[in-house]
């Protein structure tokens, strides 16, 4: 069910790749919390309308997603550590196993769903009924 609480989360996924392995893992490029639509590749930037803060924008970001792919682990997981949002948090994280590097972050997956469940990501769908 989708509601009003749903936001969107823009993903690459490299076409290229999948021929040749025929399972891809899609690269998370926005972070849930800036719920972002209609990507738009430029070159080297993506052009992406977010909902932020009470408003719609288009805003730019290098094409490579919001987290630079010239960091390493070291410096994704520090962003993870200091991250002001749970939503962050997944964002790097997902970026960690897109790179393949989640295997050395002790407890990913209890990491993973523990931001999940502390950004309220838990929360059953509304239901409607009727009488």
């Amino acid at each position: 069910m989708i509601d009003g609480q749903d936001n969107s989360v823009v993903f690459r996924i490299p076409v290229k790749e999948l021929e040749k392995s025929g399972e891809l893992l899609p690269e998370q490029l926005t972070s849930v919390e800036a719920n972002c639509s209609y990507p738009r590749p430029q070159g080297a930037r993506l052009l992406v309308t977010c909902a932020f803060e009470g408003a719609l924008d288009i805003y730019e970001a290098p094409a490579t997603g919001i987290i630079p792919s010239a960091w390493n682990e070291k410096l994704v997981w520090n962003a993870h550590q200091t991250a002001r949002t749970y939503h962050e948090r997944i964002l790097l994280l997902n970026a960690l196993r897109y790179r393949g590097t989640a295997a050395t972050v002790p407890d990913y997956e209890e990491r993973l769903l523990s931001d999940h469940l502390l950004a309220d990501d838990s929360r059953p769908p509304s239901t409607i009924s009727i009488d």
